[in-house]
């Protein structure tokens, strides 16, 4: 069942990135034009759809947080090291 959260979620990440780079190509063809209007309603939902994508993201970075990963934890220095004791 999270597997499945978890696919569903990339999905939405990465369909709210497309209409986010949409959007601003929009955005910068409204504001070329002048038209404050039509700038302003593609504002609102660019910035919806920005908001949503953070909130997404950001919890999918807070799942990840507890992961660890395998080369960090090979690099990291030995205890032995903050004692002053060679380690060999």
């Amino acid at each position: 069942m999270k597997t499945n959260y978890n696919k569903e979620r990339g999905q939405v990440i990465r369909e709210l990135n497309d209409k986010l780079i949409f959007l601003t190509q929009a955005l910068r063809g409204a504001e070329i034009e002048g038209d404050t209007k039509e700038y302003r309603a593609l504002l609102k939902s660019y910035m919806d759809a920005a908001k949503l994508q953070l909130s997404l993201v950001s919890e999918e970075q807070s799942e990840n947080a507890g992961a660890v990963d395998a080369l960090t934890d090979f690099n990291k220095p030995s205890v032995y090291d903050t004692r002053g004791l060679l380690v060999i």
